[in-house]
């Protein structure tokens, strides 16, 4: 489950319960053995909404060995895509995106944003936007068209005009 949508089914939750809460309170003054439902329905919001995801508790574990090394995780060759360095695979994986189709289903914004929180510099929009593209390609192992599109790539992973 992505991060947006446990946040979105939370505030759901959350709005629910209130109104429940509201409902309770205001309308039908404090009726007790109605109280559990908007409890557990806020309490289960608020659990949505701080659980992270299995790749955002990977990389922020910090190595046992006291080293400030980051574990590795598990996720696809991201050097594949053009533009995209050791350096920058790393910074993406430590963004929670180590793989093609967590790439793939990123907007430019989004992933502007991520590499941000990890510290990084982003690309130009259109290096973000063939990223993207490269990853889709690679995420649905089409290997030939992503050398033939990576032709028409720059370095840095821009459309050559």
């Amino acid at each position: 489950m992505s991060r947006e949508f446990r946040h979105l089914v939370a505030t759901l939750l959350l709005t629910l319960a209130g109104f429940q809460f509201i409902r309770l309170w205001i309308i039908e003054e404090g009726a007790l053995p109605d109280w559990p439902l908007p409890l557990a329905l806020a309490i289960v919001g608020l659990v949505l909404a701080a659980w992270p995801q299995r790749a955002e508790v990977e990389t922020s574990l910090v190595a046992l060995d006291g080293s400030d090394a980051l574990p590795q995780v598990a996720g696809d060759d991201l050097t594949l895509i053009k533009g995209i360095g050791p350096q920058r695979a790393r910074n993406l994986a430590q963004a929670g995106c180590p793989r093609f189709s967590d790439l793939a289903r990123l907007s430019e914004s989004e992933l502007a944003r991520l590499l941000e929180d990890v510290g990084a510099v982003p690309p130009s929009a259109a290096a973000l936007r063939s990223w993207i593209r490269q990853a889709q390609i690679a995420g649905d192992g089409d290997m030939a068209w992503l050398r033939e599109y990576q032709a028409t790539l720059n370095p840095a992973g821009e459309e050559i005009a």
